[in-house]
């Protein structure tokens, strides 16, 4: 996993300037180096447009706040579509959360 990271696959979290956009982490990239909030998010919108819904969208590390962690099925479905996707390196590190 990662060193410094504030937030979790598969947590929920909002944009610090539009509150009412709900997203979950998806992908976490770390900055070189590799030091605290200089990691890179991807995000699934999970409440906002609907035409937006589901799209992945890329924010630096302040740009977030946290909601609350993912729930297991939440964190389940993440870890179906990764497997499906083929990206076993993610997968694992959901396993992992998941327990």
């Amino acid at each position: 996993m990662w060193k410094y990271n504030k937030y979790q696959l598969g947590e929920i979290v909002i944009h610090t300037n539009v509150s009412i956009l709900e997203f979950q982490v998806y992908d976490i990239y770390p900055g070189v180096p590799e030091e605290r909030d200089n990691y890179l998010y991807c995000c699934k919108l999970l409440m906002g447009r609907i035409e937006d819904i589901g799209k992945i969208y890329k924010y630096q590390e302040n740009d977030l706040t946290s909601m609350r962690a993912g729930t297991k099925e939440e964190l389940s479905a993440l870890l179906t579509e990764s497997i499906n996707k083929g990206d076993y390196e993610r997968a694992s590190q959901i396993q992992k959360l998941i327990g």
